[in-house]
């Protein structure tokens, strides 16, 4: 009782406490919030107001250049410097209005002109405008070298006949372009930016630095989110503003008819700065409130403590009872655990003699197999060898030739066997290794179907193979795989009777892996037969299974080699209507060409056997 009266104290404060701080935090949350929404309304109504005068002035530099490019286009005789008083926008304090001819010398110009005309055809507006890249072209800040002050410059290109014949630049001054800078209360770190579309910079004011045209560079977020918005107008990003390093909130908004875009930024450190001094005052105050819960909590949990000591020394002497109570079922306990580790020490002493059996009947089996399977190509190495040795039939070479194929092909045999067993002996100690390489499908089984044609044909079995060309290939290592179907196939012929069909299919698999078939009409297996025909050593014994040698080394060799390369192989098979044995590789082993359709792999043709 007295525990759960401590838990539920010490939950009730907790809860206090944690209730305290949601409070507490959304408090600070809700402040950062309404500090960042403000910023950027703040943003928005710089951007906004800026972009209107800014916009004015340039759409009325734009209109002194159309005005110009007409009269220049009618025949009209431009003297700027007389019709200044005729036309007042030409002779505004912030634009300037020039004609150059199409070699870049000044036709005529609103500046006062010094006595060394300066040639403009290196300018950027005049090479853009001679390509005929453009139409209205706003060209990054100069030095204008009439005006020797920052300039803005808006060209037109003018045309006689057809061709090149000049250039109209109206020229805005940046500092002329927007007193908005001056006139309203702008933040320490706020800064507002004239951007072309290309990502150049025009102009950038701020409080501190005023005026700068100096063409810092672009952040990278600024450059993204112009480039990527081109279907908004207006939006909002927070971003590192360079080249003064400060993360601003920013607010862009694009010209509706210019290739332009004002950027508006308030420092996020600058807007959340009263936030987080009365971020400070919700800590103290949170702070003060948890003091409280908490020493309720300690002077509650010193009472409760005290009547718990008074009820332990009641409880000591129970304990003691209890541990010696606890003490003699663990003596029972431990005895019933040895009781069940002699039992089940007894049952894998029963198994393991069980196990030796089978491995000692397996061993005597293996042996008396092999002393057949060695014995035969031996004596016929020998009696063959002899009769060449001894010239026993004079000088007959071709029957010698024929004994030598003899020799040949028992001495074949005798090493296919040895490297069977070799295999597995390799295998079963973890020390056989795959080299891996790559090889097509079609020539996997083509070349193992090659390799049991002489066996196929002295059984009277007929074969059949995909159609070529499926456009598989397998990664692992050729030998082994190849060994895999040669083993399968040559039991399958083996098992067979005359005028049976042994039929091999590729299959691609649901999870991209690949199963290959071997199917055969031979006379089948039961379910016991199968266990038995898959442990090493071992035969399933019947009539047609001694027509040809083995050593029951192929099935559990082809299994064993399959799991090395990852697949599994599974045996279906029926008592008198054949067996089908299925080899699945994964799908890291298996390359499909996508061009091949899927029902091609349906497709099985006969495999033509040479006799």
């Amino acid at each position: 009782m007295a525990r759960k009266a401590k838990h539920r104290i010490v939950a009730f404060s907790l809860a206090i406490m944690v209730a305290i701080c949601v409070l507490v935090g959304e408090a600070i949350i809700n402040e950062r919030h309404d500090a960042l929404k403000r910023a950027k309304v703040d943003a928005a109504n710089m951007s906004a107001s800026f972009e209107e005068q800014i916009r004015t002035n340039f759409e009325a530099a734009a209109n002194a250049a159309v005005e110009v490019k007409r009269s220049f286009e009618r025949g009209t005789a431009l003297d700027l410097e007389k019709t200044r008083s005729a036309a007042p926008v030409y002779g505004a304090p912030s634009i300037d209005v020039t004609v150059t001819d199409a070699e870049g010398n000044i036709v005529s110009t609103t500046v006062p002109r010094s006595q060394a005309e300066p040639n403009l055809a290196d300018r950027d507006y005049f090479r853009v405008q001679k390509d005929g890249d453009a139409d209205l072209y706003i060209g990054a800040p100069v030095r204008g070298r009439l005006s020797e002050r920052a300039v803005i410059p808006l060209s037109l290109r003018l045309e006689k006949n057809g061709k090149f014949a000049g250039v109209v630049v109206a020229s805005l001054t940046p500092s002329l372009l927007t007193t908005l800078h001056r006139k309203i209360q702008m933040g320490e770190t706020t800064a507002i930016s004239l951007i072309r579309a290309d990502g150049v910079r025009l102009a950038r004011y701020t409080k501190a630095g005023g005026l700068d045209i100096s063409f810092p560079p672009l952040s990278p977020e600024t450059i993204d989110v112009i480039s990527h918005s081109a279907d908004a107008r207006t939006g909002y990003f927070v971003g590192n503003g360079s080249p003064d390093g400060i993360v601003r909130i920013q607010h862009f908004r694009k010209f509706p008819d210019l290739p332009l875009t004002i950027v508006s930024g308030v420092g996020r450190d600058e807007v959340l700065a009263p936030a987080r001094r009365q971020e400070l005052t919700f800590v103290g105050l949170g702070l003060a409130a948890l003091c409280l819960p908490f020493f309720m909590a300690i002077m509650l949990n010193r009472e409760i403590n005290k009547r718990v000591a008074q009820e332990g020394a009641l409880d000591r002497e129970s304990d003691k009872v209890r541990m010696e109570h606890a003490a003699l079922l663990s003596i029972s306990e431990e005895l019933a655990n040895e009781r069940v580790k002699l039992r089940r020490t007894n049952a894998e002493l029963v198994a393991a003699k069980r196990r030796a059996e089978q491995a000692n009947e397996a061993k005597s089996a293996f042996l008396a197999n092999m002393s057949h399977e060695l014995r035969t190509p031996l004596n016929a190495i020998l009696g063959f060898s002899e009769i060449i040795r001894d010239k026993m039939i004079g000088n007959d070479i071709d029957r010698y030739a024929s004994y030598a194929a003899d020799i040949h092909k028992s001495g074949t045999h005798l090493l296919n066997i040895v490297n069977d067993i070799l295999d597995v002996t390799r295998i079963e100690a973890g020390k056989l290794e795959l080299h891996e390489d790559e090889i097509n499908l079609d020539t996997l089984i083509h070349r193992s179907l090659l390799a049991v044609q002489n066996q196929a044909l002295a059984g009277g079995v007929l074969l059949a193979a995909p159609a070529r060309n499926l456009g598989v290939v397998l990664r692992g290592d050729k030998g082994k795989l190849k060994q895999i179907l040669v083993n399968l196939l040559s039991n399958a012929i083996k098992f067979t009777a005359q005028g049976g069909r042994v039929v091999v299919s590729a299959t691609p698999e649901w999870d991209g892996g690949l199963c290959i078939k071997i199917r055969d009409t031979g006379i089948g297996m039961s379910c016991d037969e199968i266990r038995q025909a898959l442990e090493l050593f071992r035969q399933v014994e019947n009539g047609l299974s001694r027509r040809y040698e083995g050593a029951g080394l192929g099935l559990p060799l082809a299994v064993r080699l399959t799991e090395l390369h990852g697949g599994t192989l599974t045996v279906d098979s029926t008592p008198g209507e054949g067996t089908e044995v299925s080899i699945r590789f994964p799908a890291k082993r298996v390359v499909f060409d996508k061009r091949v359709s899927k029902q091609r792999f349906a497709e099985t043709v006969p495999v033509k056997i040479a006799s």
